[in-house]
């Protein structure tokens, strides 16, 4: 890619449901253009960049459907986000009634030289440590939408690297420290920021046709090598090379970090440096196909963990063990958070992938798969957070079952407003942001597999069938001082055992998502009789619709900020499509 005493831990791995908050666009009334409010006439989206902050959830790019009307679902326009979206997250809100989102017009600060910041897919949102700025890395742009009357040209990867003042509102290209190494501008790498460092991780990669200026002749992606690791005070870049994963470059997989594990003195200032965990994806293929695009690369096994210690720039792969016999099933397009027990003894990480629905957890350190359930409603091309208060986790966008990117497909995401909230301790989806909720505890589920309780003190220590690599024990040694209480999010002290509950909200946790609405929320008031569709509730999507529309030319009137308040019933999906994320020829 590139030139040159027990802690337990649960990394919930959300697969499944990820939905997306977006913004408004205001439309000029005297045009008969589609309206493109990516609030007001927001229909569905997929493949964005989201981060989330103490405060505010942004989210950028990406493919979105407009509807023409917020009460009656038609026509649908296939186009770009071109704004940051934001969504308060310092006080609670339920999206089927309150949520209030602001789109940001994303342009250089006036009175400086002019110019769209771009609007990509598959890029990262990188947020310093103390959250005074974004930083935007990387990402494609999606040359099918040509047509779309906001589309721009792929730009040279000179800029590859955009920083947002939060507080200021303004923009600023990034030019890398001297001496960093050279960056290409990669898209469905695995993105991760590790906050006590102060700094951002992108893994692989790949370059396409919507790359940059000179990738249109690619007939394939191109997968990228190394590991980016990005210093927010210096602002300068160091690729790390990841031979040590096999010479095989790899894509689409998900990384977290966790803090306080790895090599080092855990008596040093600040303590351990702490490890990166990748899971999914793809690796690089001798048979990446074709001019169709129906292949990129092999799948990556889920029974191989990759962990990369920070303080060495070793990495080393784990084998896990089954459930059952049985592993997850490979996946890409899912997304995964980390979330620490009460005594900073463990980590949840939630996922979900595309084609799947069902809910794992992986105990590390004894890397023991657990499988908790198995449904039938996918998401994919989606993001996910921990939110603020800590116990809930917010999805992000993405396509599912019944609402794909068919060009034919004018029906629109069950969820209206692209976000979902998932309890990251009783394993329930809902509709209202908590922020003020009960502590964390972990899931019952893991709890009982760790020999722990729901506060953590968990006694699985190690890998049933031991380490596949010796030295990767060593990761895991407890410190010789006990654990202290930190802010969350972080674990204190080393750690001899613990668990990563990669609770693994693949596609299930969609399904699980269903049937608590049924039983908890009733839909919104349906708007009067004579401005309905005849939609069935809480049926998969809306059918009949008409073919997406091709927006003209006609660009909708601007304004700075935007708040959209809608209210539309929910619905969920019923059938599956596989997409390929990325531009193929």
């Amino acid at each position: 890619m590139f030139s040159s005493k027990t802690l337990v831990k649960v990394l919930a791995l959300a697969t499944t449901a990820s939905l997306h908050v977006v913004p408004a666009i205001a439309q000029n009334s005297k045009t008969k253009s589609p309206k493109i409010d990516p609030v007001v006439n927001f229909c569905k989206r997929y493949q964005h960049q989201s981060a989330i902050t103490d405060k505010t959830l942004f989210i950028d790019g990406g493919t979105q459907w407009f509807h023409d009307d917020p009460i009656v679902w038609g026509p649908t326009t296939e186009g770009i986000n071109t704004y940051l979206v934001t969504t308060d997250m310092s006080d609670s809100w339920d999206w089927k009634g309150n949520i209030s989102q602001t789109a940001i017009y994303k342009t250089r600060e006036p009175g400086r030289k002019i110019g769209f910041v771009p609007a990509l897919n598959g890029g990262a949102i990188w947020p310093n440590a103390n959250q005074s700025s974004l930083y935007f890395y990387g990402g494609t742009t999606n040359s099918s939408l040509r047509n779309f009357s906001l589309y721009e040209d792929p730009e040279s990867d000179a800029q590859t690297l955009w920083k947002y003042n939060i507080e200021e509102k303004f923009w600023d290209p990034v030019d890398y420290t001297k001496g960093s190494s050279e960056v290409t501008r990669a898209s469905y790498g695995g993105s991760v920021v590790a906050p006590k460092l102060n700094k951002a991780y992108y893994l692989g990669g790949i370059v396409d046709r919507g790359s940059t200026d000179n990738s249109g002749d690619l007939q394939s992606p191109r997968f990228l090598d190394g590991l980016l690791e990005f210093d927010f005070g210096t602002e300068s870049v160091r690729n790390i090379s990841t031979l040590g994963l096999g010479n095989r470059a790899r894509a689409y997989s998900q990384v977290v970090y966790i803090p306080n594990y790895g090599n080092g003195s855990p008596s040093a200032p600040g303590g351990r440096k702490g490890i990166l965990v990748a899971i999914g994806g793809e690796m690089k293929s001798s048979q990446i196909v074709d001019v169709s695009g129906t292949r990129r690369g092999d799948p990556v096994p889920m029974s191989d963990i990759a962990i990369y210690d920070i303080e060495t720039d070793n990495w080393y792969v784990q084998q896990a063990e089954p459930h059952a016999n049985e592993f997850p099933a490979t996946r890409v397009d899912h997304c995964i958070v980390t979330k620490s027990a009460p005594d900073n003894s463990s980590h949840a990480i939630n996922k979900k992938a595309k084609h799947l629905d069902d809910v794992w957890i992986l105990a590390v350190p004894s890397f023991q798969w657990i499988k908790i359930f198995e449904g039938e409603s996918p998401r994919y091309g989606h993001t996910c957070h921990v939110a603020p208060q800590g116990r809930q986790m917010i999805t992000v966008g993405g396509l599912g079952t019944g609402y794909t990117a068919d060009f034919n497909d004018s029906r629109c995401d069950w969820e209206a407003k692209s976000v979902a909230l998932y309890d990251l301790t009783t394993l329930q989806w809902g509709s209202a942001f908590l922020a003020h909720s009960d502590p964390y505890q972990l899931p019952v589920e893991v709890a009982h597999r760790i020999n722990g309780t729901q506060s953590g003190g968990g006694s699985i220590i190690s890998p049933p069938k031991g380490w596949s690599n010796p030295d990767l024990q060593q990761l895991f040694v407890e410190s010789p001082s006990p654990p202290k209480k930190t802010n969350k999010g972080a674990i204190a002290g080393g750690v001899v055992g613990g668990v990563i509950g990669l609770a693994f909200i693949i596609s299930a946790a969609f399904y699980v998502h269903r049937r608590y609405i049924r039983r908890l929320d009733r839909p919104v008031p349906p708007p009067p009789e004579a401005q309905q569709w005849a939609k069935p509730e809480l049926e998969g999507c809306i059918d009949g619709g008409e073919t997406p529309k091709t927006e003209t030319p006609t660009g909708p009137t601007i304004f700075y900020e935007i708040d959209g308040k809608v209210h539309r019933q929910e619905l969920d999906p019923t059938s599956v499509r596989r997409e390929v994320p990325t531009e193929l020829p």
